[in-house]
């Protein structure tokens, strides 16, 4: 399965690509959304079925903030079922899904980045 995560660095090869996969809790932010009602996604981070879905996520984000604290990248991530990655697809208009994974797995499976806005 490939999805598709918004990140902060250009290069599959930056040593701080693995940053763009770190849940919340691992960031020690505060639950926000459904992470109060469920705690398990706090352990998560969102991802995209598909590249254009992760962009019209972003452009609004980018309008409202030049540099979006959710990144101006996005990462195409190939998963992989034997590295110990599972996700939850709600089935959400938007292709929104979350994943749980090691930050440095789900970095490891970065095929390619691309500038967010196209």
């Amino acid at each position: 399965m490939t999805v598709f995560r918004l990140v902060h660095v250009p290069n599959a090869d930056d040593e701080h690509l693995a940053n763009s996969f770190l849940s919340s809790r691992a960031k020690g932010e505060r639950p926000r959304g459904r992470e109060k009602t469920v705690p398990e996604l706090r352990d998560s981070v969102s991802v995209y079925k598909e590249l254009e879905q992760a962009r019209d996520v972003w452009r609004p984000i980018r309008e409202r903030h030049p540099e979006p604290r959710i990144g101006s990248y996005i990462a195409e991530v190939r998963l992989e079922g034997s590295e110990g990655f599972m996700y939850e697809d709600l089935d959400e208009p938007d292709g929104h899904m979350e994943l749980w994974g090691e930050a440095l797995k789900l970095a490891a499976a970065v095929v390619d980045i691309r500038a967010a806005g196209g």
